[in-house]
């Protein structure tokens, strides 16, 4: 069956109209999973695992992630600069738009997002090792491969041999489209040393994993 592409929110109000539609199983399981180590983390594989939690398409729970993610930012930035908690989530739903939930559904998300926007020390801890992780280069966020065997012909254009080439393209996160893809082709010489090159930073890895004191402090996402 062919996947349905849905279409992308208009307005902050349609996306928390996800919220307010979770049953109580999966409100609790949402919110379970937001106080824990990744809180508003809305990466890929995060928000793959999220959606089968709570039986929806990744793309609403990506979308509610970052909502709520820019949400708790707005509401303990008020906090901190003296507006008791109470008093920023009852600005907060007061400015909603909310006409086109229905009087359950305004209860809902009404009752609800006090919960998910309360002071949550863990969401803190993730956006600064996010920061770390990123540092200030782009980072690696997709890889793809194409396979060449290019013909050495003689002069009367019959092959003499087929040269394997690797072509490469690795997609970063870059946000200059002139910076987002790096194309490179290698041989099969290259792609050896490339390989042993990973395998060695592998071992480097667990390494440095290795004689850390037992619970160490690498961070796993």
């Amino acid at each position: 069956m062919a996947r349905v592409q849905l279409l992308p929110p208009t307005s902050l109000e349609e996306v928390l109209g996800y919220l307010a539609r979770l049953d109580s199983r999966q409100f609790e399981a949402l919110r379970d999973d937001v106080v824990g180590s990744q809180a508003f983390n809305a990466e890929k594989d995060r928000c793959e695992r999220l959606s089968e939690k709570l039986g929806l398409n990744k793309e609403p729970v990506a979308y509610l992630l970052s909502a709520l993610s820019f949400l708790y930012g707005q509401v303990q930035g008020a906090v901190r600069d003296g507006l008791q908690f109470e008093t920023a989530t009852q600005a907060l739903t007061d400015s909603l738009t909310l006409d086109a939930f229905s009087e359950d559904e305004r209860q809902r998300l009404i009752s609800r997002l006090p919960l998910l926007l309360a002071e949550n020390p863990n969401v803190e801890r993730a956006a600064k090792l996010r920061r770390l992780k990123r540092g200030f280069l782009s980072n690696a966020v997709g890889f793809s491969t194409f396979v060449d065997l290019r013909p050495n012909f003689s002069d009367d254009l019959s092959v003499e041999a087929l040269i394997p080439i690797v072509q490469f393209r690795i997609t970063t996160d870059a946000e200059a489209d002139n910076d987002r893809f790096v194309v490179f082709q290698i041989g099969e010489d290259g792609l050896a040393e490339l390989d042993s090159a990973v395998q060695r930073a592998k071992k480097k890895l667990a390494a440095i994993k290795d004689q850390l004191p037992i619970g160490g402090l690498i961070y796993h996402e």
